[in-house]
């Protein structure tokens, strides 16, 4: 998962929202796989090869911030989604329902950013604003936290097909670590919402 933080509502940003031709992928496939980096440290050579629009979206991107690899570096994001509600995961029965559960929607963003954007798996990206990241937060530190261990279960999400489970995790080792990096996800959306930033997100 990569995200950059920035305002939604900034020029070039909009302009890659309205447009294809002008949207943050065409960028972010040279720039996300060599270049997660602060822009300074960018060699010439780099630099020259992004597209306008790439170099318009990092001129806004706060010191300190850009494109990253995000929380789940064991691509454990689906599994933290069915830790928020087991019984609601369990109940999807569609795609859209799955868009539309608060779960999916505080880690994987609120909304589409655009619908001509999409990762090189096909997956739209998404983002939240500073409020929606704020009520994310809210959201994983109210988790009842004894009611979603009675629900969770390696098994239960080898049968729904979640993302990355292994079938000899131990359902406590398995929850403590979805568990911690869930926190560790509502500490950084409290971040960014502080400072008043917005969220892209995309799984590569």
């Amino acid at each position: 998962m990569i995200t950059s933080r920035k305002s939604l509502n900034e020029g070039s940003v909009r302009r890659s929202r309205r447009s294809r031709d002008r949207c943050l992928p065409a960028g972010l496939g040279c720039f996300a796989d060599r270049c997660r980096k602060p822009r300074a440290r960018l060699t010439p050579a780099q630099a020259e090869e992004l597209p306008e629009i790439t170099r318009q979206l990092l001129a806004v991107v706060p010191a300190g911030t850009g494109w990253t690899p995000d929380w789940f570096e064991s691509r454990n994001h689906q599994q933290a989604e069915y830790l928020l509600d087991p019984a609601g995961y369990r109940a999807l029965s569609s795609w859209e329902q799955r868009e539309q559960a608060r779960a999916y929607q505080t880690i994987m963003g609120v909304d589409r950013f655009a619908e001509h954007a999409t990762s090189g798996q096909g997956i739209r990206w998404r983002c939240s604003t500073a409020a929606q990241l704020a009520e994310a937060a809210r959201l994983i530190d109210d988790l009842d936290v004894v009611a979603a261990r009675r629900e969770y279960s390696v098994a239960d999400m080898l049968e729904q097909g979640v993302y990355q489970v292994h079938e000899t995790e131990d359902d406590a080792a398995s929850f403590a670590r979805n568990l911690r990096d869930l926190r560790s996800r509502a500490g950084h959306c409290r971040d960014l919402a502080a400072r008043g930033l917005d969220l892209v997100i995309t799984l590569y």
